[in-house]
């Protein structure tokens, strides 16, 4: 289970002038991102595409805080969940299956 593909961009505009501060979070969350992608790599390769099975939803940009406990970011994240839920369905048996 994932925790959501990050998407924000960020924009040269933006971040030309950053400095050590400003540029703390998104390299965090470069970091973060990138153990979970090298993760999920080394998982498919060892266990096979048969046999791995990843759930990772695309975060859409603005409700990608994992901080934002608003109404309106716990609501869009629950709508991304149940989309990839329906989209999964199949898998979702599958494991269910193999647990059963």
């Amino acid at each position: 289970m994932g925790t959501g593909e990050l998407t924000r961009k960020i924009e040269f505009e933006e971040a030309k002038d950053w400095g050590l501060v400003e540029w703390v979070k998104p390299i965090l969350d470069v970091v973060f991102d990138g153990v979970s992608d090298a993760v999920d790599y080394q998982l498919d390769l060892i266990l096979g595409k048969e046999n791995f099975y990843r759930f990772q939803t695309r975060l859409v940009e603005g409700f990608d805080d994992f901080d934002d406990a608003s109404n309106t970011n716990i609501n869009t994240l629950i709508r991304l969940a149940e989309a990839l839920i329906a989209e999964r369905q199949a898998d979702i048996d599958k494991i269910c299956q193999i647990i059963k």
